[in-house]
């Protein structure tokens, strides 16, 4: 990665840490429970250097978030079922109470 796109990075890393949420809210992003995702076809290289300019260490993904999963791939087939299950069931409940 070159000196200018570094410099790119860093700017684009700044702005979005000053966003007018963040602002507004008096929330900010916390860092240390930030991770970050990379394609497998992105060289460590590169990894690194976006994880020392953003300063997020955690490299991970979890299953899900916020209830969903966070890796979907091409066949979604059975991604979904569970949350269409568990909708289902809710539904069925509240037939069987106003029965």
């Amino acid at each position: 990665m070159g000196r200018a796109q570094k410099q790119m990075m860093r700017i684009v890393f700044e702005l979005g840490s000053r966003c007018k949420y963040c602002e507004a809210s008096g929330q900010k992003v916390n860092l240390g429970k930030s991770s970050l995702f990379f394609s497998k076809l992105c060289k460590q290289r590169i990894c690194d250097n976006i994880k020392s300019i953003t300063q997020v260490e955690n490299e991970s993904l979890n299953e899900k978030y916020l209830g969903l999963p966070t890796e979907v791939g091409r066949k979604t087939d059975g991604t979904f079922k569970y949350l269409k299950d568990k909708v289902w069931n809710k539904i069925q409940g509240w037939i069987e109470q106003t029965l």
